[in-house]
């Protein structure tokens, strides 16, 4: 899987997750008043979130602002239940402001709002630059939103609902990374999570209890099936990220490894994990979700 995929199907995961309401339920209650007729307008609004996602995106990517999370967490669910208000009390909208046609802007702030919880998170946990996670999680929004669609009659329904689930949900994922050092012919394996998250699954964050906790989630295994030996190499916070590091000898390099990534599974039924691996002037991503072989990399 390449690398956009990866963030493709990671995005797509997260909007659509049954779990996610927030998002789920600000896509629906968008959508509530349009009918099949009405399929350009609702386009329009379609477009207006993803690009309030893009403005995101390129604001995130420049570092030009950096919002704060406890902020975007209030005024995620405040978008949830303005749009539910908009849909019950505007009954006429060829009357009302502007004909109806504020619409499209009205999504698009509020698509920058909800891409701007994507981007604290991403920045959070990736180092590199984020510009390809960001657009594999915007690319995914019109993606969902077409599958958002309801028929005008079931808007009371949405916007009681809607306005009854404001609750952020967050997005549960780890990142590790895999790299070769051809000198000593190891891999190194370096995994960030959520130091939170983290402790409430391997009973804290010192040295043992978290190599502890590795040796059981994460595996590596050659062609022949031999699971690689991981040893310690260290561990450091930044804030809310634990970054911890492995490494294990691979006399053959990184190609054929059989990775399995199960980290977290035991608390978050949402959980994805990924595994990005350097090596041979390439780059590969693997995802993992509950119930996933090990994967092998190409």
């Amino acid at each position: 899987m390449s690398e956009l995929q990866a963030f493709l199907t990671l995005g797509f995961r997260h909007i659509t997750d049954l779990a996610a309401m927030d998002h789920i339920l600000f896509l629906l209650a968008l959508a509530a008043i349009y009918r099949a007729r009405d399929w350009r307008r609702s386009l329009w609004v379609i477009s207006a979130f993803t690009a309030g996602h893009s403005v995101t995106l390129a604001l995130a990517v420049t570092g030009a602002v950096v919002l704060p999370t406890a902020l975007i967490e209030f005024l995620i669910p405040l978008t949830i239940v303005a749009t539910c208000i908009e849909n019950l009390l505007v009954a006429d909208r060829a009357r009302a402001w502007w004909g109806g046609r504020y619409r499209p802007v009205f999504a698009g702030v509020f698509g920058l709002v909800h891409g701007a919880g994507f981007a604290n998170y991403l920045r959070s946990l990736f180092v590199a630059p984020i510009a390809l996670p960001l657009f594999g999680f915007n690319a995914s929004s019109p993606r969902a939103g077409r599958s958002s669609g309801a028929p005008g009659s079931m808007r009371l329904l949405w916007g009681v609902g809607a306005a009854a689930a404001v609750a952020v949900h967050p997005l549960h994922t780890t990142l590790t990374q895999l790299s070769y050092a051809a000198a000593d012919r190891t891999v190194v394996v370096s995994v960030r999570a959520f130091a939170d998250d983290f402790r409430a699954v391997a009973g804290g964050v010192s040295d043992s209890a978290a190599f502890g906790y590795l040796t059981t989630v994460l595996t590596l295994s050659d062609r022949a099936g031999r699971t690689l030996p991981l040893a310690w190499c260290g561990a450091r916070r930044t804030g809310d990220l634990l970054w911890l590091c492995l490494h294990a000898p691979a006399p053959r390099g990184l190609a054929g490894l059989r990775v399995d990534a199960r980290l977290l599974f035991d608390r978050f039924e949402d959980q994805i994990n990924i595994v990005q691996a350097s090596y041979g002037g390439r780059q590969v991503s693997l995802l993992f979700v509950r119930g996933d072989h090990p994967k092998p990399l190409p």
